[in-house]
């Protein structure tokens, strides 16, 4: 039995933070927009490809990432990103609905960007998802699918690897 790991303003995958501030971000590639030199990436910034580090355990407030190119040895990588239905005027849907909307990253969207379905590939996924808070105070929609191997860290990125 496959696990769904869906944390509310995670990005340590395994401990719940808040999600606070933004940055700049790392530098990209003009022509794919890949990260080519690692840097700090606010979970603002954050897009579908994009490789990262997990904060260190026991964080409970977190603003940026420490991302990487992906050929380069990392923790995590964002398969998806995505905002909840709705417009800004959207009342928070509580966790229940949360966790419903996060669903979408062990579905199709997984499947599309890793090359196999979830139950079937080696990796694990989480959803980095709106708090009470950031849904209230920034407006914040935005579901982030992130994908890791429990093994290990993962070298490359996982697009269309089928595994």
């Amino acid at each position: 039995m496959r696990v769904r790991l869906i944390f509310l303003g995670v990005i340590a995958l395994l401990v719940p933070l808040v999600v606070v501030a933004c940055s700049s971000g790392p530098d990209r590639d003009e022509e794919t927009g890949a990260i080519v030199e690692e840097g700090d990436l606010s979970v603002f910034s954050v897009r579908a490809g994009d490789c990262f580090d997990r904060p260190d355990e026991g964080d409970t407030e977190i603003a940026e990432l420490a991302a990487r190119p992906c050929e380069e040895s990392h923790d995590g990588e964002a398969f998806a990103v995505f905002d909840a239905p709705g417009d800004d005027d959207t009342s928070f849907p509580g966790v229940a609905g949360i966790e419903i909307m996060a669903d979408e990253c062990f579905g199709s969207r997984f499947e599309l960007y890793v090359g196999s379905s979830y139950a079937e590939s080696k990796y694990f996924a989480s959803a980095i998802a709106p708090t009470e808070d950031t849904w209230e105070d920034r407006g914040d929609r935005e579901f982030i699918c992130v994908l890791f191997d429990p093994a290990g860290p993962i070298t490359g990125s996982v697009r269309g690897s089928g595994e």
